[in-house]
């Protein structure tokens, strides 16, 4: 049984987006079930799309469940995404913890003439 939980950058300024990839492996005749996220991650990361795939791999023995979430946030904070929980025949095994430090833009204060507003 292998769960691993991965975040492509750990630092990503408010409104960017960061992928989140979560990979299961296990012997394809164990019962798999794991919490199915639809809007937030957590409080502040929200998923903008899941990309699911699974695969039966050594002829039909092992079975491989990968589900990316795409996620962005429009607040600055450090996240700390807690481990995922994937119950195998109702045993629990669980992720790496992840975290996602969401930063704002700096804006030069100095030279205010050079901030223009909308364009038509």
């Amino acid at each position: 049984m292998v769960v691993n939980a991965e975040i492509d950058s750990v630092q990503r300024l408010i409104g960017q987006q960061a992928r989140i990839k979560l990979k299961v492996s296990c012997d394809a005749d164990k019962k798999l079930s794991m919490h199915l996220f639809s809007k937030n991650l957590i409080d502040g990361v929200e998923i903008v799309e899941v990309l699911k795939d699974t695969q039966l791999l050594n002829d039909g023995k092992r079975l491989s469940l990968t589900h990316e979430y795409i996620v962005t946030s429009f607040d600055t904070a450090l996240y700390v995404i807690p481990p995922f929980e994937i119950l195998v025949d109702s045993v629990p095994y669980y992720s790496e913890e992840l975290a996602l430090d969401v930063s704002t833009y700096i804006i030069e204060q100095t030279n205010e003439e050079q901030i223009f507003g909308p364009k038509d």
